[in-house]
């Protein structure tokens, strides 16, 4: 499934002030595992493409790849599920809905 960036999700990112690079970067770092791929796919070596996610962590107010992907998923569609661009996805998902509190590691429940 590859996900594309909503109208939103590039407001959102013009408002934060980044630049169409780092656009493209966040686009990639949510469709593609790794820095080296990112970079294989834009054309720019690994080195650059850590540089950028430097500036995009920064600029966003996020630490790490997971928690900027977790939080930036919501202006991203997947082609096969993409509905509305109106739709959102929750703030926190709640698996013991659909896994049941048996898939939760001991002592959380």
């Amino acid at each position: 499934m590859l996900f594309k960036l909503t109208p939103e999700g590039l407001q959102y990112f013009t408002q934060k002030n980044l630049t169409k690079r780092e656009i493209e970067i966040i686009e990639a770092m949510i469709n593609l595992p790794s820095n080296k791929e990112i970079g294989a796919a834009l054309f720019v070596t690994e080195k650059c493409v850590k540089f950028h996610l430097t500036h995009i962590y920064k600029k966003l107010g996020y630490k790490n790849r997971v928690q900027t992907i977790t939080s930036l998923i919501r202006y991203f569609a997947g082609s096969e599920s993409y509905e509305s661009p109106t739709k959102k996805i929750p703030e926190k998902l709640d698996f013991t809905k659909t896994l049941g509190s048996s898939a939760l590691p001991r002592g959380t429940n």
